[in-house]
Parts: structure tokens; C-alpha cells; sequence
């Protein structure tokens, strides 16, 4: 019987450390789980935390690039500093996880670059560099943010899947634990009474067992209850209430209460009580700083036997009070149980805390939804009852979007085929839209725009004049703006345009996108240079002989002279010079404008290019002769189609200027030769000196109006500066070119070439073109 009852009690004493220990590391798994969807929680904060302090630099560095105002660089700089932290609390949350440790590796250099690109486009923006390259760093930036977010998307998608395993595995772990309580609590009394009925023997020992048996069964039934309770809890308040109601019931203790100690007071505050009504103490020694497993302490008195365990929540001090008649002291295991109990507790209010946080989001998403629902209802009914209006509608709906459409339509055509230049830039400066004018003005194609900015394509004195135009639209400062400025065409060269830009805004007045029209003023702007430079030119060229025909006629005209016939003759010589040159200007500038405006026509006719040359040395021979220059021909007899007179115009007019700037004795070489290019025959005609020749960056420039080599040739050597410029435009009419060639100090070469038709038949379609 002895061995049986010691076999009995060695049974249930492993049972009841079997349902002990499985209870303790069921609860230990579950708070494991519950820790790591805590943990989940917060990694998936962390990520909304970077994602918003990258967008918030991406936001501050744009802003700094399109304003150039530096309190965008506030939020820009404070999202620097703040990323780091981040990063690292990220990295502790993720430790443990291979894929996400790569994903973070991943987003952490994606951060990096992001970083640098906005770091270099602040430094290019400082700088003053082209716009160009600012934008180039804007767009590669907006495609490194965009594979941030869909990196971090992707990690809180996995995190999302993880948060889900987790809650199903508390389930499980849950029903194990409510099996593994039930079936050995079930065992245990069965044990219990078994072993009750073989003890009816030593009755005292039985009953020293039986207490601490029913010490320890109240506090693991305790135990048991309240992880029931802890897997079904969803308020913090009737959990601590039913808590304290399953261990006063179920454990069978007289007296239980949860307090919170009261900030800078010595007492404590009851927030949940069952069972006999008793007083806290007024400051129960709990553990300082230590976690919930810290050694509680002991009170008693007169009527009860007491224990305070330690409780914290989220930086609450608390305890948990238990207490029952002194003949019923609380037993080693027991208290052991109830620390186990204190510390689930804690467990459980943060659970629910966490909990409720997330069902809070939750509730708000469901109102929203149902308010959604409610007013798509209310939208369903409006919609029934105006239905049949709207069928009344119908026709003029559709009278009034016919027109809309037409309406469009000619909006449309008026934008696309529009004689000035119609464009749709965004915020960004972007092109959205532009019509084929634009594409003409700028020479670049429409998909070629789309890709680039305005600012791309200013002329960089421009770019600050236009960035602050389009501040003060957005600023609303101004409600539109036209000027002169310049644009940067697809060949290179510069493009001037009368720009015309407005805002337009939506009905809340928020900025959309600005209308601009282009119209291509270059042409205009260079006639007017050139007229301006005409009339100044001609204006001082007229104004000299003018001048000496004036005053040497006042002079006569006042009798000064009446007594010196010498002076009075020199004073006649000069006026008839004056005169001469005069009329010599006046004629060169009537011919040149007559040979540009197309209003003279030439007579051409097959004639020989050596004839030419001779006749215009005929006609030049004289004033060669009284330079003492000699003019020796070179030519070979070539039958051209042209006209004569006008090319012994061309070649007087080379020669003339050959021998105002050649030295005495020296000698003029002019000739004719054969010469082809791209297929076609010439004649070449050259006039070489052996003067002091041209500087190279006056070759150009010296067939235009009024140009010299050097200012002071037209008063030492007369001249009125229009020679050459009427020797290019008889050139051009047909059909070829004239052009110098010239060695400082050696001497000069012009030449020009006449194209030589294959048939007459050629030579009249190309007199009749």
C-alpha cells in the first residue's frame, strides 16, 4: 500500500510538472509570437518612417532646384539626419531574416545614390551650370525614388505575409495550450482522489499534501484561466477585471487587485479588484527597475497573508495583489506560478495595447468604408430618381457634346496648325505638348521635346530671367508675361522668339500647367540690326562729302575768296569730287539694292570669259597707269553663259580695289581657268595682288555694306565701301560664289566662278528660272 501511495504520488507529482512545464513553454511560445508580430508591427513602421524621409528630400531637393529658395533645404537636410537612425533601427528589426537583410542591402545603396544625385544637383545648381544637366540629374533621380518605393513595397509586402503566418500560428498555439491545461488538469485530479482515497494513513502528512497540492492547482488553475483569458481579451480594462475575477474565482483566493502607483505620491490607485474588499498598502516593496520575474515580497497581518508582484506597462508601475487567511501561507511553487501570472499579465496588456492600436486603424477604415457604402446608397437613390430627367437630357447631352466635340476639334486644329508656335509646359518646365510650329521654330521633332525642358533649350543670359517669370506666375505676382527672348536651335545656332506665357490654374486656384506661344522673330530682329547698322553706315558715308561740298561752297558764297582765284578754285575741285563721290555713292547703293530685291534683270548671252578680262583692263588701264601698278592677263579662251556687262563690273571692281592697295611697280595677275565641284563646270575668274594683304577674320565680313579692312581706307583712298558687296549679289544671281584668299604682308587672291551650262539648251532653262 506504502509503495502504491508513493508510486500514486510520484505519478502526479510528474504529471502535474508535465502540465506545469507544457503550460509554461506553451505561454512562452505564444508571448514569442505575439513578440514577434510586435516586432513585425514595428519593422513595418520603420519602413513607412524612411519612405517618408526620402520623399521628404526628394521634395526639398527639387524644390531648392526649381526655386533656388533655401528653406527647401531644411526639410531636405533634417531628412538626412534623421535616415540613419532609421536605417539602423530597420537593420536590428530585420536581423535574423536573409531575404530581407538582401532587400535592405538593396535599399540602403538605392538611398546612397538617391542621396548623391540630389547632393550633385545641388552643388550643379550652385555652380550655375546648364540647365540641361540639372534636368538630366532630376530625371535619373525620379527613377532611383521610384525603385526605392517599390523596394521598400516589396518588403512590406514580405512583412505583411509574415504578420499573417504569425497570428495563425497564436491560434494554434492557443488551442494547444487550452488542450494541454484541460487534459492535464483533468489527469491531475484524477490522480488527486485516487491518491486521496489510498491516504488513510497519515493524516496529517495527507493533509500538508492536499493544501499544497490545492496551493499550487489554484495558482496553475489560476494560470490556466487567465491564458484563456489573454487569448480572448480585447479590452485592457475588462481584461485586468477579468483577471482579477479568475483568480479570486478560480483559484479561490479571498482578495485580488491590480494598482498603479501614483506619480510622485507614496500611494497607489486600484484600477481592477474582486473578491473581499482590502486596503493596498501604502507603498508595497516592489523591485526597482527590474522586469516582472523580480522577487516579490511578503506582507501580513492580523486577517490576511499577502503578496505584491511587480507590473509594468509601458512605464507604469504597477502591482498584482493577492492575498488569503494566514493559516494558508503561499508556498514556494505557488508564488513561482504567480510571477509566471504577473509576468503574462504584463504580456497580455501590451498585447492589447499593440491590439487595439491596430484595431483602431482598422475601426477607421471600416467607418470610412461604411460611410462609402452609405453615401453610394444615398448616390443610388439620387441617381433613381433623376434617371428619368436624364433620359429627357439625352438629346441635348448629346446636342451639347457634338458641339463640345467640334468645339474641341477646332480648339484642336487651331493649336496644331496655328502660324505662331503653340506649347503646353508643366510645372516642371517640362514640354507636354507643342504644335508643329514649335517644332519648326526649334528645329527638334515632338517626341525630341517631350524628353526635355525649356530651360534645356534657353539661351543661358535668358535662363534667369525666364526662371523668375515663371515664380512670379506661380507666385500669382503676374497673370501672364511676353517677352524677347532666345532659344537654343537643333543645328546650334540661336533662335529669337516673342514669347507669350500664361497660367493655368484649376477652380480651387491650384497651378496646372502654363500656355506659351512662340513666334519666330530672328528674321525680324535681324533686318532690323541691319537696317539700323544701313542707316548709321550710309548716314556717316553721306554726311562727309556733304560736308565738303557745303562748306567749300559757303566759302565761296561769302566772298572770301573773291580775291584768291587759286583757293577758290581748289574749293571748286573739291565740291566736284564730292560731288562725284556722292553720286558714285548713291549709285552703288541704288544697283546694290536693285541686284537684292531681284528688280534687275540679267541679259545674259554666250560671250567669251577672255574678252571680259581684256575689256576690263581696258577700262582700268588708266588709273593703273597713273599708279605705276602693271596688269598682266592670264586667260584661256571659255565660252560662258552670263552677263557681260555685269561680270566687267565685277572684275573692275576687283581691280580697282587691287590697285588702290597695291605699291607702286608691282604687278596684278587676272585670268580665267576651267573648274568643276559636285559634278558642275565653272569658270574661275582671280585678281591677285601683291599688297599688304587681309587679315583672316576680315575675309567674310569684307563683302558686306560698307566694309573695309581698315576704317581709315575710304578717307585716304576714297571708295565707298559697296564694291564688293555688289560684286557677291551679281555673283549669286548666277549662280555661283566669290570668295579671298590672303597672306599678310604677300598679298590678296579674289576669286569667283560663272557656271557654265552643258547645252544652250540648259542655259535658257536656267536664264528663264
Amino acid at each position: 500500500m506504502t509503495q502504491r501511495r508513493w508510486g500514486l504520488l510520484w505519478v502526479n507529482l510528474l504529471t502535474l510538472t508535465a502540465v506545469v512545464l507544457g503550460a509554461h513553454y506553451s505561454t512562452r511560445q505564444l508571448l514569442q509570437v505575439l513578440h514577434e508580430e510586435t516586432q513585425t508591427q514595428e519593422t513595418l513602421a520603420e519602413l513607412q518612417t524612411v519612405l517618408t524621409l526620402v520623399t521628404d528630400a526628394e521634395t526639398g531637393g527639387r524644390g531648392y532646384l526649381l526655386s533656388g529658395e533655401t528653406s527647401f533645404l531644411e526639410p531636405y537636410t533634417a531628412a538626412q539626419q534623421s535616415l540613419t537612425a532609421s536605417l539602423e533601427g530597420l537593420a536590428e528589426h530585420l536581423r535574423g531574416d536573409r531575404l530581407q537583410q538582401t532587400r535592405f542591402t538593396q535599399l540602403k545603396a538605392l538611398l546612397r545614390e538617391r542621396l548623391d544625385l540630389l547632393e550633385v544637383s545641388i552643388a550643379v545648381y550652385k555652380t550655375g551650370a546648364n540647365q540641361a544637366v540639372q534636368a538630366d540629374f532630376l530625371r535619373e533621380g525620379k527613377q532611383v525614388h521610384d525603385r526605392i518605393r517599390q523596394t521598400i513595397d516589396e518588403m512590406a509586402d514580405h512583412e505583411q505575409r509574415q504578420l499573417r503566418q504569425v497570428m495563425a500560428r497564436s491560434e494554434v498555439l492557443a488551442d494547444r495550450m487550452n488542450w494541454i491545461l484541460l487534459g492535464g488538469f483533468g489527469l491531475n485530479w484524477v490522480i488527486f482522489w485516487v491518491t486521496y482515497g489510498l491516504l488513510d494513513r497519515q493524516i496529517l502528512a495527507r493533509q500538508r499534501a492536499e493544501q499544497e497540492l490545492q496551493q499550487v492547482n489554484r495558482a496553475l488553475k489560476a494560470l490556466s484561466a487567465c491564458n484563456q483569458l489573454l487569448v480572448r481579451a480585447e479590452r485592457e480594462g475588462e481584461f485586468l477585471q477579468q483577471i482579477c475575477q479568475a483568480i479570486a474565482t478560480v483559484g479561490g483566493y479571498p482578495s485580488v487587485s491590480i494598482a498603479l502607483a501614483i506619480a510622485e505620491a507614496p500611494f497607489w490607485r486600484a484600477i481592477a479588484h474582486a473578491g473581499v474588499e482590502t486596503a493596498l498598502p501604502d507603498n508595497p516593496t516592489l523591485p526597482t527597475g527590474q522586469s516582472t520575474r523580480g522577487t516579490a515580497s511578503h506582507t501580513s497581518g492580523e486577517q490576511t497573508a499577502a503578496i505584491a508582484l511587480p507590473l509594468s506597462f509601458e512605464g507604469d508601475r504597477g502591482c498584482l495583489q493577492i492575498s488569503h487567511p494566514p493559516d494558508k501561507p503561499f508556498s514556494p511553487s505557488e508564488i513561482q506560478l504567480l510571477e509566471e501570472l504577473a509576468g503574462d499579465i504584463t504580456y497580455g496588456v501590451e498585447m492589447l495595447r499593440t491590439r487595439r492600436a491596430r484595431e483602431q486603424a482598422e475601426e477607421a477604415l471600416r467607418l470610412a468604408k461604411s460611410n462609402l457604402e452609405l453615401r453610394v446608397q444615398e448616390r443610388t437613390a439620387a441617381l433613381t430618381i433623376t434617371n428619368h430627367r436624364l433620359e429627357q437630357e439625352l438629346l441635348e447631352r448629346q446636342r451639347i457634346e457634338e458641339a463640345l466635340r467640334q468645339s474641341e476639334s477646332r480648339f484642336r486644329s487651331a493649336f496644331d496648325d496655328a502660324a505662331v508656335g503653340m506649347a503646353i509646359v508643366d510645372l516642371d518646365g517640362f514640354w507636354v505638348k507643342v504644335n508643329s510650329k514649335v517644332q519648326t521654330i526649334l528645329g527638334y521633332s515632338d517626341a525630341e521635346l517631350l524628353m526635355t525642358t525649356f530651360a534645356a533649350l534657353t539661351y543661358p543670359e535668358d535662363l534667369e530671367m525666364s526662371l523668375q517669370n515663371m515664380h512670379d506666375l506661380l507666385s500669382g505676382k503676374i497673370d501672364a508675361v511676353e517677352v524677347e527672348k532666345r532659344y537654343f536651335h537643333k543645328l546650334g545656332h540661336i533662335v529669337w522668339v516673342l514669347l507669350s506665357v500664361s497660367l493655368v490654374r484649376d477652380r480651387a486656384g491650384q497651378p496646372l500647367y502654363f500656355v506659351a506661344q512662340l513666334q519666330d522673330i530672328t528674321e525680324r530682329r535681324a533686318i532690323e540690326k541691319m537696317k539700323s547698322e544701313f542707316i548709321s553706315v550710309v548716314s556717316h558715308e553721306l554726311r562727309t562729302p556733304l560736308t565738303a561740298i557745303h562748306g567749300s561752297i559757303s566759302l565761296l558764297v561769302s566772298g572770301v575768296l573773291d580775291h584768291k582765284p587759286d583757293k577758290a578754285q581748289r574749293m571748286l575741285e573739291i565740291a566736284s569730287a564730292e560731288t562725284k563721290r556722292l553720286v558714285r555713292l548713291v549709285n552703288d547703293i541704288l544697283d546694290l539694292e536693285r541686284l537684292e530685291c531681284s528688280t534687275v534683270v540679267l541679259e545674259r548671252e554666250w560671250c567669251d570669259a577672255a574678252g571680259l578680262i581684256m575689256q576690263a583692263i581696258e577700262a582700268i588701264q588708266a588709273i593703273a597707269d597713273k599708279a605705276g601698278i602693271s596688269l598682266q592677263p592670264e586667260t584661256v579662251s571659255m565660252q560662258i553663259w552670263a552677263a557681260p556687262d555685269r561680270v566687267i563690273q565685277i572684275l573692275t571692281n576687283l581691280l580697282s580695289n587691287a590697285i588702290k592697295f597695291s605699291p607702286a611697280d608691282s604687278t596684278i595677275r587676272l585670268g580665267v581657268e576651267p573648274s568643276s565641284q559636285d559634278g558642275l563646270e565653272y569658270a574661275r575668274f582671280f585678281v591677285s595682288d601683291r599688297g599688304r594683304g587681309i587679315p583672316a577674320d576680315k575675309l567674310e565680313s569684307i563683302f558686306g555694306r560698307f566694309q573695309q579692312v581698315d576704317v581709315s581706307d575710304s578717307r585716304r583712298r576714297g571708295g565707298t565701301g559697296l564694291g564688293l558687296a555688289i560684286s557677291r549679289s551679281i555673283v549669286t544671281q548666277h549662280g555661283g560664289r566669290i570668295w579671298a584668299e590672303s597672306t599678310l604682308g604677300e598679298g590678296s587672291t579674289f576669286y569667283f566662278t560663272i557656271p557654265i551650262p552643258i547645252a544652250p539648251e540648259k542655259a535658257q532653262s536656267l536664264c528663264e528660272e
